[in-house]
């Protein structure tokens, strides 16, 4: 019975941890939210807090925001401009033709 228990447990923490992984990083249906021009503020109504924001760099690019999904090897970065305004997305989600 023990043993039983223990795959059992197993199977289901397995199959739990497959789906954190094997999801996309940014749901499909948040990410096509964000489009060119959006605010900060905005973006984090749609997507939430980033998991890093890396300072606007010595460039024409202002601050980036990248999103993680824990087990995933991907990630998602937005760029903002010197303004704060959205300006590309780049989703480089491991799993990201998966729900």
């Amino acid at each position: 019975m023990l043993i039983v228990s223990a795959v059992c447990l197993f199977l289901g923490l397995g199959g739990f941890l497959g789906r954190q992984a094997m999801g996309p990083v940014v749901p499909y249906r948040l990410l096509c939210q964000i489009s060119e021009g959006m605010s900060p503020a905005e973006v984090r109504a749609r997507l939430g807090s980033p998991g890093e924001i890396y300072p606007a760099a010595q460039s024409r690019l202002g601050e980036s925001w990248n999103y993680y999904r824990f087990l995933n090897a991907g990630f998602v970065t937005v760029q903002f401009d010197l303004d704060g305004r959205v300006i590309w997305v780049n989703d480089e989600s491991a799993f990201s033709g998966f729900p």
